[in-house]
């Protein structure tokens, strides 16, 4: 049976608790609000089913053997307003369109009336629009999983998006089924810095709420996008507004450092196309550098393809675009560290989740003891630590240093 005995163990994907046949897992509440799974020893038949679709431990399985070499994409939609309502230029909106006009169905991850993040699935290109714009914490994915799974079985499309990690625990679950291959499957990662709790966040918003007399939350944006740029967060109340940079507000600094991270963030085993994504999808920083001609007033998306099926989805829809070319893959993600390196992990991480109280209880006075830069030992250590991973990466060590595991799976 699934036992997590060390938090860095768990990405909270829920593969388990989807596939227990007599239902006795359930999702427990563990340091700074993370979610991982108990099993109710008194149900429990020991089928090992748990175990087996646990990502985690089935990684070695997710990276399909492929003389496929990833290529990287600059995308911009064509459409004056999806770049305006996107956080980078509409890549994932143009996918979600194809989708749906093939009558197929587009999971993501939503905002709900708690202002908790929620997977869901969308029929209607109008539904769709919910999944838009960057949200910056872990979502709940309830049955997504085995929803997913009807729709294949019915004959309908599906476009499954989300972290590697949750991209992975499908893959994992879909393969219990025989359906992980499935040709109606799109799956489409989204480049990930780490997942902060919803509990974390819940504590952030409603301290915001009161310090700032904000009245009831109307809309919350993590990059919202101001002149062409989408670095600005705001949260608009009833009653009043609050706006900073997007990492620069104590929450947007806490995911930044990694000290909001989930623990399996720090050694993250789903970068670099390993999660069994068809498509990443993340901004294209400095693509000016690549080619002095990219100098976009609303965004460029990159966009990875891992294998054929995700690359003959997306040009399918370069009629969608205004722009979709090929660039260098090596140069494209190299200052994307959302794509190819593991997290660093906060040196204070462990002591804030023990602090942590809980969704209702305050925590800017806590996210300002801990932040990186009231503290210069923590800011060495974290200077110290990024540099030491970028020039493993540009060596091409970086995965044989984060995870033996790994290494040894591949040779």
């Amino acid at each position: 049976m699934i036992n997590i005995t060390n938090p860095e163990d768990c990405t909270g994907c829920q593969s388990c608790l989807h596939s227990c046949p007599k239902h006795c897992i359930s999702m427990y509440s563990g340091g700074a609000g993370h979610r991982y799974p108990q099993v109710e020893h008194s149900n429990c038949i020991n089928c090992g089913l748990c175990e087996r679709v646990c990502p985690m431990i089935a990684r070695s399985k997710l990276k399909e053997k492929s003389s496929y070499s990833p290529r990287a994409y600059a995308l911009i939609s064509a459409s004056a307003q999806q770049l305006q309502e996107s956080t980078s230029a509409g890549a994932f909106a143009e996918l979600a369109r194809a989708c749906i006009a093939e009558g197929g169905v587009v999971f993501g991850a939503r905002w709900g009336e708690d202002w908790r993040v929620y997977h869901d699935s969308a029929e209607t290109w109008e539904n769709c629009e919910q999944f838009f714009k960057s949200k910056y914490l872990q979502s709940e994915l309830a049955d997504s999983y085995p929803r997913a799974l009807t729709y294949l079985r019915a004959g309908r499309r599906v476009l499954f998006s989300g972290t590697g990690c949750q991209i992975a625990g499908l893959k994992s679950y879909l393969r219990h089924h025989k359906s992980e291959h499935h040709p109606l499957l799109l799956c489409v990662g989204i480049a990930c810095y780490g997942t902060p709790s919803a509990d974390v966040w819940c504590a952030f918003l409603k301290e915001l709420q009161q310090v700032y007399n904000l009245g009831e939350i109307v809309e919350v944006q993590f990059r919202k996008k101001t002149n062409g740029s989408s670095l600005t967060f705001e949260v608009k109340g009833s009653k009043a507004s609050y706006n900073d940079s997007s990492y620069g507000n104590l929450y947007g600094k806490g995911l930044a450092n990694g000290l909001l991270n989930r623990p399996s963030c720090n050694n993250c085993a789903f970068r670099e196309g390993l999660s069994g994504a068809d498509l990443t999808l993340a901004d294209f920083r400095d693509a000016d550098k690549i080619d002095s001609k990219l100098q976009p007033q609303f965004g460029l998306s990159l966009t990875i393809c891992h294998n054929q099926h995700g690359e003959h989805k997306l040009l399918a829809i370069a009629e969608q675009c205004a722009l979709l070319e090929e660039k260098h893959y090596a140069s494209a993600i190299a200052p994307n560290h959302g794509l190819r390196i593991g997290r660093y992990s906060h040196p204070k991480q462990v002591e804030f989740s023990a602090q942590f109280q809980g969704p209702d209880k305050a925590i800017i006075r806590l996210l300002n003891q801990y932040q990186i830069g009231n503290h210069w030992r923590l800011r060495l250590h974290f200077w110290r630590r990024r540099l030491l991973t970028s020039i493993l990466c540009r060596m091409g060590l970086w995965n044989h240093c984060r995870d033996p595991r790994i290494s040894k799976s591949s040779n």
